[in-house]
């Protein structure tokens, strides 16, 4: 599998990213896409409702608010104040208005013709007389005058006018006494009949004529007026203050807005509206907002893989592999977790908590690096709240939510900076506890009984879904790997079998370089183990990497029968030269048509790196001494890692200490040293990482393991 990806890869070159990122964005369209599509529906008033609706979120019903509030203001009294000014006012127009009547009593009025005048005072003349002169007076007279007058009326005032003087002023004192006294206080419109007969009563035992009397009456009817009066202002401010006293109206996530079977009322269609339901135009923002956030992703990751839309072909190989577990771990968890957000729709209350989000940055993380995996899992929780949006219950929603945002982080903090399988293998082992750990203050934090049937559920989902995960992830690990890595043990182990088509070819054409890879597979394996580099590679790698001597065996001299003369013979020094080096190039093509994973096929280009064929170099020398050195070198590379630059080393040891005619220490030490030192001197070991420490190592391996194939102990010193 991780062979044809890789020729995929190959063949797609510059443009795998980009196609990788657009088939990533597409698919988590198609899997949200029902999730985030509002849902039409046919609602009329007064029918039966086919099904039950809940509000999907928590808003304010602004209508049913209004309307409560208009309840409160109109339900607010009128407010009655006691008015001091009411006093001040009437005693006031009580004064002006006699001062206007003793203005007329003591003016001096001309009545008649010029031959026929006559000139006195008002009470001079006839009551005819008067009620002419009051009439002609009152006309001249202010507005509040003439308002008092006609209250009164013209009978009532010339009475008053014609009494005597004494009278007149026993009158205006009294009055005037009972009007400070009384508008003093506070007396409502209801109190005032009753105020105005205790008031006549005491009239009556002060002033002994009707006239006196019905006037002073007549003038208590006017001005005695109520104190305690409307008072706009207040009334105004208590019926603000009953409205905002009146808390918003809300329409609770998870409320039923229409019961299925039930009729559909005037206040379920508005609430309906208030929410899209009657509109579908209206619910189409969170279905772009997916959009946006998806859009968003893919080019983020188009970037952040192609190092900001700047393809660079040195690590377009690595890229595209890290984008493949990326985009293949990142579409699976959101397709499983639609998965679990479909069995919670489907009435199985918290099924989302089954899901384990610690998968996505597990499977990312040791295949990139820990900045993508903080990338993944900002992206999969913002996409997940579009998923857990069409929950009704808010706390449905609430609680996976955050359950996954924490779960996230502490994967992240297990995973660190370690990639290896052991961390991996750590961290399943620590989840269990870790998501309990998590989910039981965050059922305290919402408010939840810990001792209830909904807490129970929550936790024995969390375990179960746990538990199954980890049971899941540990069998599809090695799946995961040999997708993805070409050093994955699954591939390795498979490989190492010695009934392979390729090694079975080896051993049945060239048998002795069959055995040599043998040998030298035990020698690197155990070399590179001591150092702490990966043995199963080397091993599977030495199997393989003289494959290609199966095309010209006998010109390989492993191969050739006893007594058989050497074909090279019959050849020019650069004809051999050609054959010996080809066999890393045919090998290379019969590793690549038997689909075996590329780090084989790379060691395979190294074991030999630069070399010089010497002994055909040598020989052509003889023969022509302007020859070029550089047509008896292999092409390389030179060895890229640890592995191959042992390999090299083991091959070289392996064929040269056939030549030994002494099999001791001192014999194998001086050959492994000379091979060392050659390959050093020969800037083979330039690009392979190899320190002095760990060669010094690797050279004490080779030396027992040779002298373990010919039978020989070495001792070495104290």
């Amino acid at each position: 599998m991780n062979r044809k990806l890789q020729r995929f890869q190959a063949w797609l070159d510059k443009w795998y990213i980009p196609f990788v990122s657009l088939l990533m964005s597409l698919c988590l369209l198609i899997i949200g896409y029902t999730s985030v599509q509002p849902k039409q529906y046919d609602f009329v008033q007064n029918q039966v409702a086919e099904l039950t609706v809940r509000a999907p979120k928590t808003i304010e019903d602004t209508e049913k608010t209004k309307e409560l509030k208009h309840r409160a203001k109109e339900a607010v009294p009128d407010a009655y104040l006691f008015n001091a000014d009411i006093q001040t006012q009437q005693v006031a127009g009580f004064e002006q208005f006699f001062t206007f009547l003793k203005q007329i009593r003591k003016q001096e009025f001309v009545l008649g013709e010029s031959d026929n005048k006559r000139r006195g005072l008002f009470l001079a003349f006839s009551e005819e007389a008067q009620q002419d002169l009051y009439a002609t007076e009152l006309a001249k007279a202010d507005t509040v005058i003439q308002e008092i007058s006609d209250t009164l009326t013209t009978e009532t005032v010339l009475r008053l006018l014609r009494v005597s003087e004494e009278q007149f002023s026993s009158v205006q004192a009294i009055v005037a006494q009972m009007l400070t006294d009384t508008l003093a206080e506070e007396y409502a419109a209801g109190d005032m009949a009753l105020q105005l007969a205790k008031l006549k009563t005491d009239l009556r035992k002060q002033l002994v004529l009707a006239d006196e009397q019905a006037v002073a009456e007549a003038l208590l009817d006017y001005f005695i007026v109520p104190t305690v009066v409307f008072n706009q202002a207040e009334t105004q401010k208590r019926q603000v203050e009953a409205e905002n006293a009146i808390q918003p109206s809300y329409i609770l996530q998870g409320q039923v807005i229409v019961q299925e079977g039930h009729v559909i009322d005037s206040n379920s269609m508005r609430q309906l509206e208030l929410f899209g339901y009657l509109d579908v135009s209206t619910q189409y923002t969170t279905t772009y907002a997916f959009y946006w956030v998806v859009a968003i992703h893919g080019i983020f990751i188009l970037g952040l893989f192609t190092k900001g839309f700047r393809f660079k072909k040195i690590k377009l190989a690595t890229a595209s592999m890290q984008l493949t577990a990326y985009s293949v771990a990142f579409v699976f968890g959101f397709a499983l977790l639609r998965l679990f957000e479909m069995m919670q729709t489907a009435g199985i209350q918290y099924a989302t908590l089954l899901f384990p989000i610690w998968i996505v940055p597990m499977l990312i993380i040791p295949k990139t690096n820990q900045r993508i995996g903080i990338v993944a899992i900002i992206f999969f929780n913002l996409l997940g709240l579009f998923l857990l949006n069409e929950m009704s219950n808010l706390m449905e929603m609430m609680l996976p939510a955050l359950l996954f945002f924490f779960s996230s982080v502490l994967t992240l903090l297990h995973l660190s900076n370690r990639t290896s399988q052991q961390s991996v293998q750590s961290l399943l082992k620590k989840s269990l506890i870790g998501h309990v750990s998590i989910v039981v203050p965050l059922l305290l934090s919402l408010n939840m009984d810990l001792i209830s049937d909904t807490s129970f559920r929550v936790l024995a989902f969390i375990i179960i879904g746990q538990l199954v995960s980890h049971a899941v992830v540990y069998l599809m690990w090695p799946y995961w790997e040999q997708m993805l890595s070409d050093r994955a043990p699954m591939t390795l182990n498979q490989l190492a079998n010695l009934n392979h088509p390729l090694l079975k070819l080896l051993i049945e054409k060239a048998p002795g370089s069959y055995h040599h890879s043998i040998l030298v597979a035990n020698l690197s394996a155990n070399a590179v183990e001591l150092i702490g580099g990966d043995s199963l590679l080397t091993r599977v790698a030495s199997y393989y990497h003289d494959v290609g001597k199966t095309v010209y065996p006998l010109f390989f001299v492993e191969n050739l029968p006893a007594g058989m003369e050497s074909p090279h013979l019959m050849l020019s020094p650069k004809e051999s030269t050609n054959i010996i080096i080809g066999h890393v190039l045919e090998g290379v093509k019969l590793l690549e048509a038997h689909d075996l994973p590329q780090s084989v096929i790379d060691i395979c280009w190294q074991h030999h790196g630069t070399t010089l064929v010497k002994y055909f170099y040598n020989k052509a020398k003889k023969e022509n001494p302007d020859i070029e050195e550089h047509e008896f070198r292999y092409v390389g590379p030179i060895p890229q890692s640890k592995e191959a630059a042992i390999i090299m080393l083991a091959d070289s040891l392996e064929a040269a200490s056939r030549t030994l005619k002494d099999y001791n220490q001192a014999t194998i030490e001086a050959l492994v040293d000379k091979i060392v030192t050659t390959k050093i001197e020969d800037n083979q070991f330039v690009e392979c990482g190899l320190t002095v420490q760990e060669l010094r190592l690797v050279k004490r391996s080779l030396v027992t393991g040779i002298a373990s194939m010919y039978h020989t102990r070495i001792e070495y010193p104290e």
